[in-house]
């Protein structure tokens, strides 16, 4: 008998320690951009910052969030998944109930739609992110800044490093264009074309009118961080907003490559995106994540 009991004990022991079991409370952990996972070029390397952007895809860590896993298309806007919704209000105490891609035990991806009210963005007055259930009740909540931008790119492997998501747009004189793969050297050919780097992100989308969209190439890393390269912004930056055709609040910006960025040897050039509009977030919260893409230009 009691060999029995002391099976059944432990049993019973295991289940309560299995993910979605009701044994496990729930918590919140980091609730960032999906994009850079809080990173910033501004922030020292691996230094990461909570934080979620209006009208942005964004993720949130932790423990039980979720009591099994599921996924939904970001075409339409599911609100509840697994009996789960995640719920985001501002300072004044105005929700809003974001959209829901996958949920599972340890992580939730989620967009925040447009609001249908004046929703304020604020980086110093704190609001608020819950993990709600199905009857209403919020299982887990947490202090959290809401910007009007918190950009980030996404990255070929899904981890905040590397490779771009995106492609290479060549313009060549004649006007013809081409697509080109992101991931490996890119050529900047003869005098008279231009290339492109068309990336994927979010959290930009928002920015203010007329406020400068810089992207950064090169620099150095000393000192834990990324210092200063090549700014290129205005009329070589013609486009940073919503991604066409693409839902779940992935924006895209596109930028030419500058023909001094390297050379017939090649370089591996640092990029990141600065958007200066300190209306709508810190100096932190205005660079995206750093990634990185091969250039080379044997005309140059």
């Amino acid at each position: 008998m009691r060999k029995g009991f002391g099976l059944l004990a432990a049993f019973v022991l295991f289940l309560g320690l299995l993910p979605g079991t009701a044994h496990a409370a729930t918590s919140l952990g980091a609730v960032v951009n999906a994009a850079g996972y809080g990173r910033s070029a501004d922030l020292n390397i691996g230094e990461a910052r909570d934080g979620v952007a209006l009208e942005s895809s964004a993720v949130a860590f932790g423990t039980a969030l979720a009591p099994f896993t599921a996924s939904a298309s970001p075409a339409t806007c599911v609100q509840v998944l697994a009996g789960r919704s995640v719920v985001l209000i501002d300072h004044r105490g105005n929700r809003l109930v974001a959209c829901l891609t996958y949920v599972s035990f340890g992580q939730i991806n989620f967009y925040l739609p447009r609001a249908p009210f004046t929703f304020l963005p604020h980086d110093s007055l704190l609001g608020a992110v819950q993990i709600v259930d199905s009857a209403g009740v919020a299982q887990a909540s947490k202090a959290l800044s809401i910007r009007g931008i918190t950009p980030g790119f996404f990255s070929a492997d899904s981890s905040g490093f590397g490779k771009p998501a995106g492609y290479v747009l060549r313009v060549r004189a004649d006007g013809s264009q081409a697509q080109e793969p992101i991931t490996g050297w890119i050529d900047l050919g003869p005098p008279g074309e231009r290339v492109f780097l068309v990336l994927y992100g979010t959290g930009i989308r928002l920015r203010t009118p007329g406020r400068n969209v810089c992207l950064v190439y090169g620099g150095v890393v000393s000192g834990g961080k990324y210092r200063p390269g090549r700014y290129i912004c205005g009329g070589q930056v013609p486009y940073a907003g919503p991604a066409p055709g693409l839902f779940g609040g992935v924006d895209q910006v596109n930028a030419e490559i500058p023909r001094d960025v390297a050379d017939a040897r090649g370089a591996e050039v640092f990029i990141r995106l600065f958007i200066d509009d300190p209306g709508q977030a810190p100096a932190f919260a205005r660079w995206t994540n750093v990634l990185s893409v091969s250039v080379s230009c044997s005309t140059c």
